[in-house]
């Protein structure tokens, strides 16, 4: 062997080395528990940095670590066991928004929010059905709102959040895996950070997505009045995902509006996004926006220009 092919070997040694070394992180950020909402940054850095089958041994390593360590926890169907589907989910998002990069920018956000709420479905399926998981995570929550010195009946409080979070839970897998994308890219290059304020101010979101927005909250709101069960469950989270999806194009109505002015495109986004942590006004926000994104179907608020895939 030449010295020319020894470099060429240790170089891909200390190659493999890291995305190794980057999805065992992610591994480990899963097993200490208390990380586990970041676990997936270092996978979202193989897919910034590495090679199309280094992303996909990554991939496939961080699911064997994943697996590994509930099997070797055993006990059953648990509430820790449940908590793998939605990481498996929130791999699928990220997954495609990595490799869905051809398609238009919409349509890669509902197949997202599709695939990681098909992926994680066994964890509301068993929130539903299996009664001692139920009780346990009723429990938990009732020994965290125990806490507060409020005289209400803390048990419906937890039954009412129970059945939202079953309703809702594609939305939370989907919410969760796009900041994984979004801090992962940010953090791993600067070009980044000018590129999706200018990707957001062109993106558009297509004439039919309306019908889906109409569709799914007319099930949503039946389910609220008539508890349509799996219906609702369809329905509730197909309303989020194009309600998420439109929301997109209202924050782009205003980064553009901004932009047209010669004024910073940041600030207002900014301004926004930590406004929907203000109780009270975050819901004035989380309904303003996807309704100004959904008016840009009939109102052209900003210029049609192509939409940048990344």
């Amino acid at each position: 062997m030449s010295y020319g092919e020894g470099v060429i070997d240790t170089s891909r040694l200390r190659q493999a080395g890291r995305w190794i070394g980057l999805s065992l992180l992610s591994g480990g950020l899963y097993i200490f528990g208390f990380t586990f909402g970041l676990f997936l940054l270092p996978l979202q850095f193989v897919f910034e940095r590495y090679e199309k089958h280094e992303k996909l041994y990554s991939l496939g390593l961080i699911g064997l670590v994943l697996i590994a360590y509930r099997l070797l926890q055993g006990g059953g169907v648990s509430l820790g066991l449940l908590t793998l589907f939605e990481s498996f989910g929130m791999m699928g998002v990220v997954s495609v928004m990595e490799w869905g990069k051809g398609l238009k920018t919409d349509l890669r956000l509902a197949l997202a929010f599709v695939l990681g709420a098909l992926v994680s479905a066994p964890f509301v399926y068993f929130l539903s059905t299996d009664v001692e998981i139920r009780e346990g995570l009723v429990e938990l929550l009732g020994v965290v709102f125990a806490q507060s010195e409020l005289l209400v009946d803390w048990n419906d409080i937890t039954e009412t959040l129970l059945h939202m979070m079953i309703r809702t839970y594609g939305f939370g897998v989907f919410f969760a895996g796009m900041l994984v994308v979004f801090i992962g890219k940010m953090w791993s290059g600067t070009s980044y950070r000018s590129l999706w304020r200018k990707s957001l101010s062109i993106y558009s979101v297509r004439t039919g997505g309306v019908w889906v927005l109409i569709a799914g909250w007319t099930v949503a709101l039946l389910d609220a009045r008539f508890s349509l069960s799996v219906l609702g469950i369809v329905g509730w989270n197909v309303a989020l995902m194009a309600g998420s999806i439109y929301s997109l194009q209202g924050l782009g109505i205003i980064q553009a509006f901004f932009s047209g002015r010669g004024r910073d495109r940041s600030a207002p986004i900014g301004l926004i996004v930590f406004s929907l942590f203000i109780p009270g006004i975050n819901g004035i926000v989380a309904l303003g926006l996807p309704l100004l994104g959904v008016a840009e179907t009939w109102v052209e608020f900003k210029s049609r220009k192509k939409e940048s895939q990344e």
